[in-house]
């Protein structure tokens, strides 16, 4: 569900050298070096260092041997070699004791990396006095001058083993080490290779360190009470040794080091430990945090600082603001007033050259530049790399040479490119290959010192894009210098060139979305295709075409971020060549910025110049090809949205539009769906039956014919169709048995005619539509069986047999609580839609009938009433399931797992009838582990282990006493937001999304739940945090600070300041420091916190989703992501509890710190507003899917006083519609609960500033239920 986002956790640290873990990769790293030794000397001391760690873990293939069970762990080629090593003659020589300098480093002992980290280990070596670590490191020494891989993987061992034992004066020396290895970085204003390696060795250190402390901590508290703690640890000898060293280290300082290394998540880490320990020194801090987040492309990062901002920010804190957020305007705006306060300062000089070239005006650069530089020679260091890069834009040779002459500093980056395109110009092959083959020597540095921690991509993101970026180059020139040859024929010419550019524009789709990455590629590839085009005059306009294309794109990107006058500069380049595809964007340019009118008709202007022969609606009579006739298509039905949304045309000619569209693209889905959208929104407004029920039949008929040729759009199409088909249905039922309906009076026949196309029309789409997209509707379709009219139940229950013939695994699991109700009407109808099945498929009533004996054993195991046992026995207690299982000619039943019962749509959503909808191999159910862990809550829930066809084991949680219908919908839900989040390139590109669940209930009272591994309860997190901190506060002492019932709202208030919040500070940031040591892990686990809370949030308060407290929320240890459960208290059902809820969603003082200096700033507040966001623009859809439940039989709105006996038929909930209803309202952006009077709908981030502040208002938190702990 996740891409690139970092899984790692203490699993790979080794606390000690004893560690059976330990030896293992100790030994695989030796045997790699030993098989990648390229000279025998070398392999001889690899062989030598396996010898002697094989015999001091005594790791031999004899099954007597204490190491014997480590033998075992490795495959067998590798026991081949250490088979033959345990057994060999290798004798390691004696080193005598050296004096070493302190500190090693830039020493003449330590001028290379290989130097110093070969001489530290060394150095620290001779400081560790125990015999058995002392033994085990020699043995290893041998190799160390030779594998830097080895050195790495045992260095930070050696430096704990090293502190544990020796002196003050040796661990002074070992303090001395690192603090100069950061201090050089700190200081450095162009960091080295030697500076980039040995700082990352040293953040590898300090991470072991802070790793082993935290486990030591974990250890000792593990044994004594949390109150203890303090002096436990501050008696024990070994913490006391680390700790002092690792607090004689600055966090300060690591951070700035950090920082020069472009280690940015690190030296956000230790700048955020630093301002825990001094959380006045925050406002110094914040350009310095403001700085790392826009190093790290993180523009919701640097608004979140800004809005913490007390003082008035500075000149230099704009510019970094604008610049982090692509507003190259505002930056240039910037540092025109900055040159005019500080006019000695060169860097401003330098930014606004910067900025020049961001927007597109090298010409302009070259000219200011050059200007500065006649009066002030001095600066010529600094500015001179803008003019080169401002010459290769231009394509300005001769300039270029010039420039480079000049330039002392062959190293920079745009001076390294600048030469490779003046050699590709001059066609000088030999130069050309040797110099991009230095340039790319140049970024292995930083890439090889980001290898050395997890997350290596995203640190070293930047550095992979040069390394692309001269991979295009290389290509392409050479290329060019091929299609130049004189003796190639001109197919083979052609040929070749065809298979140029399309390469090139594959690997710019692989790109991140943001202009700081694209943008620089996009400049190249210009350049590139007019040296092209300069080379090869013969495919002069092929260039053109394709330096079009990049000037569109580069206007396209600019547009999406919002910067419309970087978008207009590209524009203006592209316009030279007019183009289809240029008035398109040219028109959504114009949109975006707000000047509707001037869209309107350039789209118009645009049409009839491009499509000259339209000169009526009829495609018929077009003479356009079957491309031409799509953009036409695509450009007209652009103009028809763009009139409707503006209100410039009557309904009658919106129609006509959206008919053109489908006349000249009749099997386009976008073209039905939207005149079907068109014709849904007049039903809205329109009162008369006959109309009504007319314009019904054209919304289904549009709807169903889109769904013929595409499925984009089904979550929207699908549950609207179905939606007003069971809605007419109802109607007409309800006015045929004779009742005085008012919308139908009068109009009964008419609208029983057009109930019936509509039921024919549906019908027809069995066999027209592919029948798994109906299974995207499956919980609709279940919701309305008892559905009243015949021309709609008799269908609907043909196609849920349908459906359940062909998907029977998927509808059976899906089918089962409906199949068990106590509502006889729905049981009745469940087994008349099975029998139908059965007629279909005769061979389908053994698996209904296994399937339904199945749940039956599974309802048994989960009520089962077990007292105080914690454990349960398969075989014991519940020998009828496992006998049904171990039954031979037993059915396959396929796992309930979400991955197997979510429909998968085809790539490109091209409706297909032989795809497969559920591509992957199916897991089906074999058996079960003897053992039923039973969990120790109220309900006491019971995890059972099934065995899957596949071997591997899937844990599920059965659930008794719990309705778990409502947990079902909201999760498919959920799923539909997910889905809209994806396709929505704000929320995409933040990677926003809900963690899901399979959710099946069994019937009204009982069900499984998929069991998803690494969580942790909120509530839990933090106990154990208070534990470690001796904070812990007992249940008794919480009851003793409660408030009573009658006290006020000033009492509770009070009591809540004074009595709680001291007790319970903040500390949920360390379990992401515990969890995540690596900083990249970190602070995308804290993004992955901070936004899936976020959009869960935000989802929440839409659908009233309340009781949030500790146990509901948990948290996912291997990404940080955080994940609901106890979904039913739906509908604002917390606002009739005794304790009346009083926020929208959890957001307590705990909550906000876990997400950083700037709290809910930022990453928080972003995501809630861009979920709100997609959620607003899709209300049609995401109502059309909550609507149902106003019949839905699976969600029970409150208890009917009455026998469920009595419910013979469908059932129309009028609380259900009053739920709807504020739901939409919500949606809509109008403010409603707490019964609160509802005002004017706010703006998406007034709704969501509203929202944040109701939920952190401690006002609100002190008269939350206790149980809810609004104090953690």
């Amino acid at each position: 569900m996740k891409s690139a986002r970092s899984r790692e956790t203490l699993a790979n640290f080794y606390s000690s050298i004893d560690e059976e873990d330990f030896a293992y990769a100790l030994i695989q790293e030796l045997v790699h070096s030993f098989l990648a030794a390229e000279q025998s000397g070398i392999q001889d001391c690899s062989a030598c260092a396996i010898q002697e760690v094989l015999r001091f873990y005594k790791c031999s293939n004899e099954s007597g041997s204490s190491g014997n069970h480590l033998w075992k762990r490795f495959p067998p080629d590798i026991q081949e070699i250490l088979i033959v090593l345990f057994h060999s003659q290798y004798k390691p020589l004696q080193k005598s004791r050296k004096k070493f300098p302190v500190p090693i480093y830039q020493s003449k002992m330590g001028n290379t990396f290989r130097d110093w980290t070969k001489n530290w280990f060394y150095s620290l070596l001779q400081k560790v006095k125990k015999e058995t670590p002392f033994k085990l490191f020699h043995a290893c020494s041998v190799i160390i001058k030779y594998d830097l891989n080895c050195t790495l993987f045992l260095l930070p061992h050696l430096v704990v083993y090293a502190l544990l034992d020796c002196t003050e004066i040796e661990k002074n020396e070992v303090c001395a080490e690192i603090l100069t290895v950061l201090r050089n970085s700190e200081q450095l204003s162009a960091m080295n290779d030697l500076c980039h390696l040995s700082s990352q060795i040293v953040f590898s250190v300090v991470d072991h360190l802070t790793k082993w402390i935290h486990h030591h901590q974990n250890e000792i508290a593990s044994k004594t009470s949390g109150r203890s703690l303090g002096l436990r640890l501050s008696q024990d000898k070994n913490f006391q040794s680390v700790n002092a060293c690792l607090s004689n280290i600055p966090q300060i300082l690591l951070a700035k080091a950090a920082f020069a290394c472009q280690a940015y998540a690190r030296a956000l880490l230790h700048l955020e430990k630093y301002l825990k320990e001094f959380p006045d020194h925050l406002e110094n801090h914040i350009g310095f945090i403001q700085k790392i987040y826009a190093s790290m492309d993180d523009a919701d990062g640097v608004a979140g600082v800004a809005a913490i901002r007390k003082e008035e920010p500075t000149l230099k804190d704009l510019i970094l603001e604008n610049e982090a957020n692509g507003d190259m305007q505002a930056a240039f705006a910037c540092y025109e007033k900055a040159i005019k306060l500080y006019p000695n300062e060169v860097s401003y000089y330098g930014g606004l050259l910067k900025c020049f070239l961001a927007m597109d005006q090298p010409t302009t650069a070259v000219s200011y530049a050059n200007g500065i530089l006649s009066e002030r020679p001095e600066w010529k260091d600094n500015l001179n790399p803008f003019r080169i890069e401002a010459a290769w834009q231009l394509s300005n040779w001769e300039n270029l040479e010039s420039y480079l002459e000049e330039e002392e500093n062959k190293d920079d980056w745009t001076v390294g490119v600048g030469n490779i395109l003046y050699l590709a110009n001059k066609k000088d092959v030999a130069g050309f290959e040797k110099y991009i083959d230095a340039i790319r020597g140049r970024q292995m540095a930083p890439l090889s010192a980001a290898s050395m921690e997890k997350g290596a991509y995203l640190r070293g993101y930047e550095y992979l894009i040069r390394m692309h970026m001269l991979t295009d180059l290389q290509e392409a020139v050479l290329s060019i210098f091929n299609l130049n040859l004189s003796d190639r024929s001109p197919s083979k010419t052609v040929s070749l060139f065809n298979e140029i550019l399309p390469t090139i524009s594959l690997r710019r789709n692989l790109l991140q979305s943001s202009s700081r990455y694209q943008e620089p590629i996009h400049n190249l590839h210009r350049v590139l295709l007019k040296i092209g085009k300069e080379k090869i005059p013969e495919f002069s306009s092929k260039f053109d075409q394709e330096i079009t294309k990049c000037w569109l794109q580069s206007a396209r990107l600019a547009r999406k971020n919002g910067f419309y006058q970087r978008a207009y500069s590209c524009l203006l380049e592209a316009g030279t060549k007019n183009s289809a595809d240029f008035f398109m964007e040219k028109t959504k340019w114009l949109w975006n910025k707000g000047e509707k009118e001037q869209a309107i008709y350039c789209l118009q202007k645009g049409i009839s110049e491009h499509f000259p022969s339209i000169q009526t609606k009829k495609s018929s009579s077009l003479n356009l090809s079957t491309d031409d006739q799509l953009i036409c298509a695509k450009a007209k039905l652009l103009l028809a949205i763009y009139s409707e949304e503006s209100s410039i045309v009557d309904s009658g000619s919106l129609i006509e539009m959206y008919k053109e569209v489908v006349n000249l693209q009749p099997d386009w889905e976008a073209s039905h769906f939207h005149l079907a959208k068109y014709y849904d929104k007049i039903l809205n407004t329109t009162e008369i039956p006959d109309a009504k029920a007319e314009i019904m039949a054209k919304v289904v008929k549009n709807f169903g014919t889109s769904l013929k040729h595409g499925c984009k759009n089904v979550y929207h199409s699908l549950p609207r169709l179905l939606d007003i088909w069971f809605d007419l249905g109802t109607l007409q039922g309800v006015d045929g048995n004779g009742s005085s309906s008012k919308k139908l009076s009068g109009s009964w026949k008419s609208t029983a005619a057009c109930l019936e196309r509509i039921s024919n029309m549906v019908q027809e789409l069995y066999g027209s539509v592919p029948l798994y997209l109906f299974l995207t509707a499956f919980p609709q379709l279940i919701s309305r069986i008892c559905h009243s009219h015949s021309s709609v139940s008799g269908p609907l229950q043909k196609l849920i047999s349908r459906l359940l013939v062909s998907y029977p695994q998927q509808s059976m699991w899906m089918m089962m609580a409906v199949s068990k109700s106590s509502y006889p009407t729905r049981s009745k109808r469940c087994k008349q839609i099975f029998q139908e099945a059965i007629l279909l498929n005769p061979g389908l009533g053994k698996y209904i009938n296994d399937t339904t004996r199945l749940a039956d054993k599974l309802i048994d195991l989960s009520n089962k009433n077990v007292g105080d046992t914690n454990r349960l026995s398969i075989s014991e207690n519940f020998s009828s399931l496992l006998k049904l299982i171990d039954d031979r000619n037993f059915s396959q039943v396929m796992l309930p797992l979400q991955t197997q019962m979510i429909v998968t749509l085809p790539n490109g959503y091209v409706s297909s009838f032989d795809y497969n909808a559920f591509p992957f191999t199916p897991v089906f159910i074999q058996g079960f582990e003897d053992t039923v862990e039973v969990f120790p809550s109220l309900q006491k829930p019971k995890k059972l282990i099934v065995k899957g066809s596949d071997g591997k084991l899937y844990p599920i949680m059965c659930k008794p006493k719990d309705d778990l219908r409502k947990d079902c919908r909201l999760m498919e839900f959920n799923n539909l937001v997910n889905r809209y989040l994806k396709i929505d390139p704000e929320a995409r590109r933040r990677q926003l999304y809900i963690r899901t669940y399979a959710v099946v209930p069994l019937n009204e009272e009982c069900g499984l739940i998929e069991w998803v591994p690494n969580l942790h309860g909120l509530r839990l997190i933090l106990s154990k945090l208070y534990r470690l901190k001796g904070l812990f506060v007992t249940g008794r002492e919480i009851r003793a600070m409660m408030p009573s019932k009658t006290a006020t709202f000033e009492e509770k208030l009070n009591i809540f300041k004074t009595k709680f919040l001291p007790r319970f500070p903040p500390v949920f940031h360390e379990w992401f420091k515990i969890i995540f040591p690596d900083p990249t892990a970190w602070y995308h686990a804290r993004l992955a916190y901070a936004r899936t809370t976020a959009v869960m949030s935000m989802v929440g308060y839409i659908v009233g989703l309340g009781d949030r407290h500790g146990e509901n929320i948990l948290f996912d240890s291997s990404c940080g992501d955080s994940v609901h459960v106890d979904l039913n208290c739906l509908f604002n059902k917390g606002e009739t509890m005794e304790y009346p809820e009083c926020v929208p969603f959890r957001l307590t003082h705990n909550m906000v710190d876990a997400m950083g200096p700037t709290g809910y700033e930022g990453a928080f507040r972003k995501a809630c507003e861009v979920t709100m966001r997609v959620m607003r623009s899709r209300t049609d859809a995401l109502m059309s899917v909550l609507r149902p439940f106003v019949h839905d039989p699976l969600v029970e709105w409150s208890r009917s006083k009455h026998s469920k006996a009595q419910h013979d038929g469908e059932i129309i909930n009028e609380q259900g519609l009053t739920h709807v209803k504020d739901i939409e309202l919500r949606l809509n952006g109008i403010i409603k609960y707490k019964n609160k009077q509802q005002g004017l709908p706010l703006s998406i981030e007034g709704q969501v500033n509203h929202l944040i502040q109701e939920a952190v208002d401690i006002r609100n938190l002190s008269q939350m239920y206790i149980g809810w702990a609004a104090y953690m």
